[in-house]
């Protein structure tokens, strides 16, 4: 059964990281009835109400995701864990900052990175760090938003953290475009570095779609402040740069439908033949 709540629960986070909500919803809900049946593993119930709520956040039903989170922090509290407690606060305090409630975020943000740097939990310790500095650059404290950024960065390269690398970065740059554009210049060079070496390393194809969507805002950022410098150039580039990125992405691995019989078959020849490329 124990086997059964984890396979389950891999499975519905991997349709969420495909961008299949519905498909991940019906496989946690699953894993959650099957948790509340195993009474001696609470904590595998908090853990499927903590991917519960982060599908539900996603999705936009910011009232349901904290629902779900408050449930799995009293359960993590009862069981004295404060691993979990720490990621149940950080998820409380995202989805606080989705909602535009930045009073409630920021001292959650806190309590998060507090609780994760006293037990050595650096990976959270570097997350709850990048949510401050959303939450500070959000209400107009740029100073403290910096330090935030800063710490994160320093953690999350330590550890190869990608994802965490990029957002802190896009965060100081866009604490730099009025003070010292060619600075934020630069580390919006470094955040697209870091995305493209992400997506270089994906190996499943279903994982390339749409890799680059979230993304955009990054490349939007730079393209304007290259043209607002004078470096129209660099700015078309960095433009077509992210178009083709983007456009490879969507197209993925789709199969398209030709009318004629003939295009049809050559087409799927086509594709055979990559993918027998790609295997040598």
């Amino acid at each position: 059964p124990l086997m059964q709540i984890v396979s389950l629960n891999t499975s519905g986070l991997i349709w969420w990281t495909l961008g299949d909500y519905p498909k991940a919803l019906n496989e946690l809900e699953k894993a959650l009835e099957k948790a509340r049946d195993l009474k001696v593993r609470k904590d595998e119930i908090a853990t499927t109400l903590n991917n519960l709520g982060l599908i539900h956040r996603e999705s936009g039903r910011y009232e349901e995701a904290l629902r779900l989170f408050d449930e799995a922090l009293e359960i993590d509290r009862d069981l004295k864990s404060r691993w979990a407690v720490a990621y149940d606060l950080r998820n409380k305090a995202l989805t606080m900052l989705k909602m535009g409630r930045m009073d409630l975020s920021i001292p959650l943000f806190s309590e998060a990175y507090e609780t994760a740097r006293s037990i050595g939990n650096r990976i959270n310790e570097a997350k709850a760090l990048l949510g401050l500095g959303e939450a500070h650059l959000s209400i107009g404290k740029p100073g403290a938003a910096e330090k935030a950024f800063n710490q994160a960065l320093a953690l999350a390269r330590s550890m190869s953290m990608s994802e965490t690398v990029w957002r802190a970065l896009f965060g100081l740059a866009r604490i730099r475009l009025a003070a010292d554009p060619e600075q934020a210049i630069n580390l919006l060079f470094q955040a697209v570095d870091v995305i493209e070496k992400m997506r270089a390393e994906i190996k499943i194809e279903g994982l390339k779609e749409g890799f680059i969507a979230d993304k955009l805002s990054v490349y939007e950022l730079l393209v304007m402040l290259l043209a607002d410098n004078g470096r129209e150039m660099a700015s078309f580039e960095t433009a077509e740069r992210s178009r083709a990125r983007n456009f490879i992405d969507l197209l993925g691995n789709q199969h398209l439908p030709l009318n004629r019989v003939v295009d049809q078959k050559r087409y799927d020849r086509e594709r055979q033949l990559r993918a027998q490329i790609e295997e040598h």
